[in-house]
């Protein structure tokens, strides 16, 4: 709770979720199952795993996603900062003396769109499956019948993100 009260992260509403699973697929697998989860995210974090466990979020979370790193709350040698994932590993990186220590996440929601036809990531690999079996215009529109998008809204987002 001092690590979020610190962070100047939003803590009107937040999910602690502990420690985050040690093998990369697990912890990918846990960040995919809160991609969406639009409370501020607390995790606690290894020395050994951070800058391991930050590569995972920016693959899973994005790399706009900002995070706060909190170690060593109430001890000598407290530090409190944020930045967007990679400038946090970035700075991590620079002196292996900030890994050490107890050390809290506060991970920012993710943000509300305002984007109405923003495309779920079920909805994505959905049609990323399908496309590899039926041409892509057929696969939006069963995409677009399984989970309610518009169907030329599925096909452009498919023209801009696949090969």
């Amino acid at each position: 709770i001092p690590a979020l009260c610190a962070s100047g992260i939003a803590s009107d509403r937040f999910c602690f979720e502990g420690f985050l699973p040690a093998k990369t697929k697990a912890r990918k697998d846990k960040l995919e199952q809160v991609v969406n989860e639009e409370r501020t995210l607390i995790f606690y974090e290894s020395t050994h795993r951070i800058l391991d466990t930050l590569e995972d979020m920016q693959a899973v979370l994005g790399e706009k996603r900002y995070v706060v790193l909190a170690r060593e709350i109430t001890k000598t040698w407290e530090t409190i900062t944020g930045n967007k994932i990679q400038a946090l590993r970035n700075w991590l990186s620079d002196d292996p003396n900030r890994t050490k220590g107890e050390i809290v996440l506060i991970v920012e929601g993710k943000p509300k769109s305002n984007n109405e036809e923003e495309i779920s990531p079920q909805a994505i690999k959905a049609l990323i499956l399908i496309s590899k079996e039926l041409p892509l215009k057929k696969a939006a529109a069963i995409v677009s019948e399984l989970y309610g998008y518009k169907k030329n809204a599925l096909y452009q987002y498919g023209l801009e993100h696949f090969d």
